[in-house]
């Protein structure tokens, strides 16, 4: 079945593209998290077995940096509870999960 010259598909060039590039962007931020996960590799490590920093500080600089990765295990988990929202280019909640 041929569909007729006169029923073309009347797209709004401005509304497809600005879709298409928030979701290029979107794939750009699921790349940066990706990153990060590969950054924070450490995270299947047994915390015992991390190793420590040495010197006067050495015991707050890995109290900072366990703080860190919990916050960043704590917002890979809320982003796990909207995966299904991830890609949705036209629900504008994942800001507001990426932010928070």
């Amino acid at each position: 079945m041929q569909m007729a010259e006169e029923e073309s598909w009347n797209l709004d060039n401005i509304v497809v593209l600005g879709n298409l590039e928030s979701f290029i962007s979107r794939n750009f931020d699921l790349i940066a998290i990706c990153e990060a996960m590969i950054t924070f590799g450490r995270m299947a490590e047994v915390r015992e077995e991390r190793k420590i920093f040495v010197g006067t500080n050495g015991f707050e600089f890995g109290q900072i940096i366990v703080g860190i990765e919990d916050h960043f295990k704590e917002a890979l988990m809320n982003l796990s509870f909207i995966r299904h929202e991830i890609l949705d280019v036209l629900n504008l909640s994942w800001l507001d999960h990426m932010l928070a």
